[in-house]
């Protein structure tokens, strides 16, 4: 769905669209105005809704109010006014066979951790569309107010190539954009499992012990409940949490004694949740092959409103999304739950990143563009809006989730405030600003929870990597999962049909002939 809210908006697309032919061709312009395309995911920034209460302009159009005031272009070294482009798509894979195929050009795209190592890599060998090293002298906002929790402790860790630390890491080509987590979305209350006989206690326990991935696989009350991701990434990472289940519990014990420190505990878990050889594969592929066999259904984005309307009861759920999902089914007095288990999930981030043929006045709109969003005050409103977590922290950010979460009864909060010391630290200014979150009980299991998991389980958390080489292996394996074959029955009167049809054509062509020599025979008299 195209991002754009206006005529105007519409014929400059329309403008732009005769002469964007390939990605070579970002820096088209006119004679006073710079067009940067930014290419997000849908649905992923701040808009003018005044229905829901959003009452401020679109994120893009403040940019653009901002950017093109005489003393804002001369800080970014802009001589002309920028007027931007915003197209989006809906998975990563989009994104990256519309840069592969060199149908549009852009100027600043929002990829996910994989595809950003992905295209840093260039494994495809799409050179025009290669992603450039950032600048970060270049976003004094970012630099300023990203959580270092989430870049020192995390991206500044990933490298590009496992092989050759001297491509860098994930943080020399992206600016974290918004980072969550992959979990379970549950109904405790839903129908089927109550029919069954289980109360939400027991749900509850179920899907909060350590290993409920397996959950879905040892259950059938439970699978037949859910729907699971129609994405190769996400569906393949609760694949191996199931398959290598004994060895995630193995590592998960050792750390929980003091065997394994927390680094070398997270960098097993990344191991294990990161393989892709032959073997796994197949195994993987088998597992979801039994899984598919159980569940409700497979989906993209209906998940979140599914299990509100109670469609489904359990929904593998990205963290932003459980967080909409709870809060809308909380307008109807149901309550839902986000776990997260114990022995390892998926962390994941999306980030910004500029093709490499960017250069000049677009280059500079580019980090313009990203600096304004990376202020703390434009980061909450997107949270606001979206539902996803900023890797912006600063007071604007921790005041909206004070707003959100703490509690006016002092009767019915947890005993120990919830903690984001971590993600916060080094980026409040105001004196008064406090991290620490004094919720409700059950938020410790609800949204809070999905939008800032607790620092003891960030450890357990694991983000996804390429599969490079493995990846059509994966894909071929993702399609043969996909594939629905036909019930016996179907066969049998397939193989019926196509045997009736072969004796009828071979009888009628006995018929057509005797016919026609009885007509030569009559001609013959």
């Amino acid at each position: 769905m195209k991002r754009i809210k206006n005529l105007t908006s519409i014929l400059s697309l329309v403008v732009m669209s005769l002469f964007i032919t390939s990605c070579g061709g970002s820096n088209t312009e006119t004679d006073d105005t710079i067009y940067l395309h930014v290419y997000n995911w849908q649905d992923y920034i701040y808009q003018y809704d005044p229905d829901n209460g959003y009452e401020e302009k679109d994120m893009v159009d403040q940019f653009e109010d901002y950017i093109n005031a005489d003393e804002n272009k001369a800080k970014y070294g802009l001589t002309k006014n920028v007027s931007v482009i915003y197209d989006t798509f809906d998975t990563n894979e989009t994104m990256y066979n519309e840069l592969k195929l060199n149908k549009s050009s852009y100027d600043l795209i929002c990829p996910s951790d994989y595809m950003i190592q992905k295209l840093a890599l260039n494994l495809a060998n799409i050179d025009s569309c290669a992603i450039q090293k950032i600048d970060y002298d270049k976003v004094p906002n970012y630099k300023k107010y990203v959580s270092k929790f989430l870049t020192e402790q995390n991206m500044d860790k990933v490298l590009i190539d496992e092989t050759d630390s001297s491509k860098g890491v994930l943080s020399d080509y992206a600016l974290g954009y918004m980072w969550g987590t992959l979990g379970i979305l549950y109904n405790p209350s839903y129908g089927n499992m109550a029919n069954a006989g289980y109360d939400e206690e027991t749900v509850i326990s179920d899907f909060t012990q350590p290993n409920s991935w397996d959950v879905l696989w040892e259950n059938s009350t439970y699978a037949s409940s859910a729907s699971i991701k129609d994405s190769i990434r996400d569906t393949y990472a609760m694949g191996i949490m199931h398959v290598y289940s004994d060895e995630f519990k193995e590592i998960y014990e050792q750390h929980e004694n003091g065997t394994l420190n927390d680094s070398d505990y997270h960098d097993k878990v990344s191991e294990l949740f990161n393989k892709c050889d032959d073997t796994t594969i197949d195994n993987v592929g088998s597992a979801l092959k039994k899984l598919k066999n159980d569940i409700y259904g497979f989906e993209v984005d209906t998940g979140k409103t599914d299990i509100v309307t109670g469609k489904v009861g359990v929904n593998l759920a990205w963290s932003g999304d459980a967080v909409y999902s709870m809060d809308q089914a909380e307008e109807q007095e149901n309550y839902l739950y986000y776990a997260l288990p114990s022995y390892g999930a998926n962390i994941w981030f999306d980030g910004w990143c500029i093709p490499e043929s960017v250069t000049g006045e677009h280059l500079s709109a580019a980090y313009a563009f990203l600096d304004f969003i990376s202020s703390p005050s434009s980061a909450a409103m997107n949270m606001d809006y979206i539902g996803y977590t900023p890797f912006i922290a600063g007071d604007d950010v921790l005041s909206l989730v004070h707003d959100w979460y703490d509690s006016d009864d002092e009767t019915d909060v947890v005993s120990e405030p919830y903690d984001l010391s971590y993600f916060f630290e080094g980026t409040l200014e105001n004196a008064d600003s406090d991290p620490e979150i004094y919720c409700y009980t059950d938020q410790v299991e609800r949204q809070l929870h999905a939008q800032y998991p607790q620092e003891k389980e960030i450890s357990h958390l694991a983000m996804m990597k390429d599969f490079g080489r493995q990846n059509d292996k994966v894909v071929t394996m993702w399609e043969d999962v996909k594939v629905n074959p036909l019930p016996i029955w179907v066969t049998i009167i397939v193989i019926v049909a196509l045997v009736g049809g072969v004796a009828y054509l071979g009888s009628y062509r006995v018929i057509k002939k005797y016919r026609i020599k009885k007509r030569k025979a009559l001609r013959e008299k």
